[in-house]
């Protein structure tokens, strides 16, 4: 068998903004695919995946963009997707447990 893939960033909720949080497990939040689920033993958090426009597709970025802004999402949110569409990396999993941006800091 063989499978296609995909490039998944796997990133930390604490480079979200507080606000960013609520948002993230909406399922009409622009982008959301799916909110996780806490493993055995985790306490809830929030966790989601979300993709990014098409690779080359900067109209559609931008219409993202405008979407994600109006429904409340950080600017710092959607610099970090901005990013993911430029490295064309179509699929993020925000977790309380994900992993580090290097050259961001943590929110405050």
């Amino acid at each position: 068998m063989q499978f296609e893939t995909y490039r998944v960033a796997d990133i930390s909720t604490a480079y979200l903004e507080e606000s960013d949080l609520d948002l993230i497990g909406n399922p009409i939040a622009p982008g959301h695919l799916a909110e996780l689920d806490p493993g055995p033993g985790e306490s809830e958090g929030p966790g989601s995946f979300f993709y990014t426009p098409p690779a080359e597709e900067e109209a559609l970025m931008a219409e993202y963009t405008m979407e994600a802004r109006a429904f409340g999402f950080s600017e710092r949110f959607l610099a970090i997707m901005q990013e993911l569409f430029n490295q064309k990396i179509p699929y993020v999993r925000f977790d309380r447990d994900g992993g580090e941006i290097e050259g961001l800091e943590h929110a405050t």
